[in-house]
């Protein structure tokens, strides 16, 4: 195992009082948990169900018995057992990506415990350590265990903007020696040393376009940071994704470069929205940040530094269902790239060359005549996803109501992120086979451990996107 963490069970109102203090000491999991007879056959119950119909498994492909169970939900490997020392369950994930298995596994005991005892509820907890295993193996959990997800957990208090987080009785660390000690546990926050599989490229239109670029590429960051790297010893897929990576008090344009550049292969969303915005666009107009991406795009891949770019076409985003079973119009019908101007916007050249040789990179000849127009073509040019063609191939719009069209739109979203994810996965699987991916492999154990060291020391003990255009 590479992660461990604990479900605790109690009374409501016992977890309810836990959650306040973000934490529970091991003397309150002996003498308030509750881990009633008949639950964990009910858990395996859940688990198996979901095994069998979702990716195909049978019985001969997991471990079971009284108190285990070994299995997969796809490559996403992992063990859950009774810890009968504390009586709490103890979940042991195989691989470097925790997200998949916590959200499933927890949806699965919440579902045995509404049905067994509607009066538990649970919280999901990791230890001090941060969860790891270091060479594989479980570490005997010290206490107090962190709560994680849920009112309380860590996740909603860095949400929420915590500057400080009460981890244990006296203990208060800042909240970025938290993101990086129980990073395993947390969404991908900040910028990284060792590259990135994918950078997603998109512009803000919620207003403009019924919000689908900016749902596609939460639905799609989701999906990779659930998406497993390799067969032999599966990693985590890293992404780049703006609002969950750039830092404030940084110069965004700069940090965004820099991640261009250790990137494997670039997603940008090209959608008629996102284009329109581009038809004002002059010579000496001030930076467009989503065209400068695009155009350091463009130049990555002319001088051989970036393996692959997957645009992601939008047309018109349509509020309802067509009978032909589409609302997503075709972007090259639109009309909207011949529009687009034939100048080259000096700033956003001049600003591209000096960003990537402050990276190390020499522009080629052709970065001082992109045009607004030529860049969008440069970019389409590579094997995308036209999602109008997902959704056309879905069928017909169903029986006409409201809702049905509501829920086929729900279905077919669905589909559309998974299917940009297959199409941007199989690029990344390739460059890893071939060995040209930019991300660096790392002991994740040890260098995690060594990176927060001094981060956490020094509060442990104390009291008390910006938008890219």
């Amino acid at each position: 195992p590479k992660l461990v963490c604990y479900l605790f069970l109690a009374h409501k109102s016992t977890i309810s009082e836990i959650r306040q203090n973000g934490y529970i000491l091991l003397d309150q999991v002996k003498n308030d948990g509750f881990f009633p007879l008949g639950l964990f056959p009910a858990v395996i119950g859940q688990i198996v169900s979901e095994c069998q119909i979702l990716h195909d498994m049978t019985i001969n492909d997991m471990h079971l018995s009284i108190a285990e169970i070994v299995t997969a939900f796809g490559r996403h490997r992992f063990l859950l057992r009774i810890n009968v020392d504390l009586q709490i369950l103890e979940l042991q994930i195989m691989v470097d990506s925790s997200s998949l298995i916590v959200e499933r596994v927890l949806a699965l005991v919440g579902k045995a415990v509404a049905q067994m005892v509607p009066t538990l509820d649970f919280a999901l907890a990791v230890d001090q350590d941060g969860g790891l295993c270091v060479n594989g193996l479980v570490p005997k959990p010290k206490g107090p265990l962190v709560i994680i997800s849920g009112n309380g957990g860590l996740q909603d208090k860095l949400a929420e903007g915590k500057e400080e987080i009460s981890v244990a009785p006296g203990k208060r660390w800042s909240a970025v020696a938290v993101q990086k000690h129980f990073a395993a546990w947390l969404p991908p926050k900040g910028l990284r040393s060792d590259g990135y599989d994918i950078f997603i490229s998109y512009r803000w239109t919620t207003q403009t376009s019924g919000g689908m670029d900016t749902e596609l590429v939460d639905g799609i960051f989701e999906k990779f940071c659930h998406a497993l790297i390799g067969t032999q010893s599966p990693r985590q897929t890293h992404t780049f994704l703006d609002r969950h990576r750039l830092e404030a008090g940084r110069v965004f344009a700069v940090d965004f470069s820099i991640a261009l550049v250790k990137s494997t292969v670039a997603v940008p969303i090209v959608s008629l929205a996102a284009l329109q915005r581009m038809l004002t666009l002059t010579a000496d107009s001030d930076i467009d940040n989503l065209l400068l991406e695009w155009v350091l795009i463009c130049e990555l891949l002319e001088i051989g530094a970036l393996e692959y770019c997957v645009p992601i076409m939008i047309g018109d985003v349509n509020q309802g269902m067509q009978q032909d079973g589409q609302f997503i119009t075709n972007l090259f019908a639109a009309g909207v790239i011949a529009e687009l101007p034939q100048v080259v916007c000096q700033k956003v050249a001049s600003f591209a060359q000096k960003l990537l040789e402050d990276a190390g990179k020499v522009p080629s000849t052709l970065l001082h005549a992109r045009t607004v127009r030529g860049t969008v073509e440069a970019i389409l040019k590579g094997l995308g996803v036209p999602l109008w063609d997902i959704s056309s191939s879905h069928g017909g719009g169903g029986d006409g109501s409201r809702s049905s069209a509501h829920h086929l739109k729900i279905v077919l979203k669905k589909k559309l992120f998974t299917e940009v994810v297959k199409q941007a996965m199989k690029c990344v699987e390739k460059a890893e086979a071939d060995g040209k991916s930019k991300v660096t492999p790392s002991n994740d154990t040890q260098g995690a451990k060594a990176e927060e060291a001094s981060a956490v020391s020094s509060v442990s003990s104390q009291p008390g996107r910006s938008s890219i255009d």
